[in-house]
């Protein structure tokens, strides 16, 4: 996933990888000028000096803008870290700690061409210059010289080689970073959807993800069908089985749906009301619904009362609950609203695709609550702004794919 975060993140890293590589190449050349210089004649060693100084220069402007960056890099991955899933905390942590020490170790690399080895240097071109006012000298007294010029070269390339394995180690933790921001974008993600307006949100919200492979399909049988060929699901609860039977799906939800109806809605053992509209009823000629409806409404009766008649007449208390609730169940029965989120979450499973249910459903309501414990996957049945939430299921999603 390529958030905004994580954009930046790449971004500076991007830029930190730039940096560290024109520094080590800086390191390299100037290593590659001392080697010349050790075997050149004094005037050529003296020209070559020149080359290293300014080389010099650049190493250490290098690494300050590389310091800087890198630790700009260090700021990005602790409030990406803050968006991981906790099993990459400790992948981040490990990183950022890698990311510390191998800077603080370049800062004081680096700061040898800033300090030390210049002076070093500059001592080299002196001695040479030395050297060359000493040549009818005696022979000891040159090679003394000489000596003291070969240790000091030592000590510069001894110190670039250091500079050049802590280059190397940035940028090995620099390209994991950006392994890791990649790792994301790859996944190919299959969305069962049959609102079209939420499967628009939904591929909406994964573009700005950075994911470039997604595919939208309405119902059961295109999911199953497509679902082998991609990587991760996003899914709906409640869609149509497409062109399959839905009788094998309606068989399997409806009872669970009728124990779940006999738990929840009380019936009423001992309904004294009932008789009392059923007498009134029948003294006035009309049904006890039409007595119900058309004369305890016209003579006012409080809101209570009309609801305890009401429940009276289907004998359970909650009656509009309850009749919302014999809609979904035929809904069930007839298999013309199904909660095949699970069988597609079933199938991701056997597959080994991680798959996030997505529904605007509450999960107390009473489509979903009968059907709850069937669902071991993560999901998502919240609105956000009237929609799905599939920011929030991708996240779960990243979560799951790790």
């Amino acid at each position: 996933m390529v958030t905004k975060t994580e954009l930046t993140l790449k971004e500076d890293v991007e830029k930190a990888v730039g940096l560290v590589a024109a520094e080590f190449a800086y390191a390299k050349s100037l290593l590659e000028h001392i080697t010349k210089i050790e075997q050149e004649e004094s005037d050529k060693a003296t020209k070559d000096l020149r080359k290293g100084f300014r080389l010099l220069r650049w190493i250490a402007r290098g690494e300050r803008n590389a310091h800087r960056t890198e630790l700009k890099v260090v700021t990005d991955l602790q409030s990406w870290g803050e968006e991981l899933p906790a099993e990459s905390k400790q992948w981040e942590e490990k990183v950022i700690k890698q990311l510390k020490v191998t800077d603080g170790k370049l800062v004081k690399a680096a700061s040898r061409f800033k300090g030390d080895i210049r002076k070093e240097l500059l001592e080299i071109e002196t001695e040479e210059q030395l050297l060359e006012k000493l040549k009818k000298k005696w022979f000891f007294e040159r090679r003394k010289i000489k000596i003291g010029l070969t240790a000091l070269f030592k000590e510069a390339k001894s110190d670039i080689e250091q500079l050049e394995q802590w280059l190397s180690a940035m940028e090995a933790i620099l390209g994991e970073i950006i392994s890791k921001i990649k790792e994301a974008t790859k996944l190919k993600i299959l969305i069962i959807e049959d609102n079209i307006a939420e499967a628009g949100y939904a591929q909406t919200e994964l573009v700005k993800a950075g994911f470039k492979y997604f595919k939208a399909v309405t119902n059961l049988s295109e999911g199953l069908k497509a679902m082998p060929k991609y990587d991760a699901v996003l899914s709906d609860l409640f869609f149509p089985v497409g062109n399959v039977s839905a009788e094998q799906y309606s068989q399997r939800f409806l009872p669970l749906y009728d124990q779940f109806k006999q738990r929840r809605f009380e019936k009423m053992e001992d309904n004294k009301m009932l008789h009392t509209i059923l007498d009134k009823a029948k003294e006035v000629g009309v049904t006890p619904q039409e007595y119900v409806e058309n004369i305890m409404t016209k003579k006012e009766f409080p809101p209570i009362v009309l609801n305890l008649a009401r429940d009276a007449l289907i004998g359970v208390r909650d009656h509009e609950r309850y009749e919302l609730f014999l809609k979904i169940e035929d809904e069930i029965r007839t298999g013309t609203n199904l909660p095949l989120g699970i069988i597609a979450s079933e199938r991701a499973t056997e597959l080994g695709i991680p798959l996030v249910i997505v529904t605007s459903t509450w999960h107390h309501n009473d489509a979903f609550e009968p059907v709850r414990d069937l669902i071991k996957v993560p999901y998502c049945d919240n609105l956000i702004d009237g929609t799905k939430n599939w920011k929030g299921a991708i996240k779960l999603l990243l979560k799951r794919s790790e």
